[in-house]
């Protein structure tokens, strides 16, 4: 199992209606990154981190650490091990005792900012799923199959009613595959 190391290069809320916001997952090398969508009361949790305000050593998943955890940080990391029905599957690792616990994405690298825990993902998984980092500042490159299936129909939507054919062509295409490969895995039920 091939694993790449991954750091926090940002996050940021999405610009439209939907309350949702990405965080950016970057290669150590700096050219392929990971995006995760998470709701937007998860940006606020980062930006009490990011920002550095006092009152974050009071909010209850640093407490937490320092009570119960501070003494397994050598041991433990977070691994992206797969992506499954528009969702990553993650895992937080303790080596020592082999156990893992399934997390969700966007808890799993806020933890990783809170106890400096490190990240990794499956090689085949940034393969996969990764883009390009935009070095341009404008954006963030980040594939459909990314998206959650509501947040696509929302985007689909949008592009209909601005008119924007070509864009809500790509929308559906993927509604397509999603549909399309849900109607399959039920027919193996």
């Amino acid at each position: 199992m091939a694993l790449v190391h991954l750091s926090l290069k940002g996050v940021s809320r999405i610009t439209n209606e939907i309350d949702a916001g990405l965080i950016e997952l970057v290669t150590d090398d700096g050219q392929t990154q990971l995006s995760i969508v998470c709701d937007g009361s998860m940006i606020l949790q980062f930006g009490f981190r990011l920002a550095k305000f006092p009152i974050r050593s009071k909010l209850l998943p640093e407490v937490m650490w320092r009570a119960f955890g501070e003494g397994w940080n050598m041991s433990l990391h977070i691994l992206f091990a797969d992506f499954i029905d528009g969702e990553y599957i993650v895992y937080m690792k303790n080596e020592q005792t082999k156990q893992s616990w399934p997390i969700r994405a966007s808890d799993a690298v806020l933890f990783s900012l809170i106890a400096n825990v490190p990240v990794f993902a499956e090689l085949s998984l940034v393969e996969d799923y990764g883009a390009p980092v935009d070095s341009s500042g404008k954006g963030v490159t980040m594939p459909l199959k990314l998206l959650p299936t509501e947040m696509l129909r929302q985007a689909l939507q949008k592009a209909i009613d601005k008119e924007d054919y070509e864009q809500a062509s790509q929308l559906n295409d993927e509604l397509k595959k999603r549909e399309m490969k849900e109607s399959n895995n039920r027919g193996f039920s």
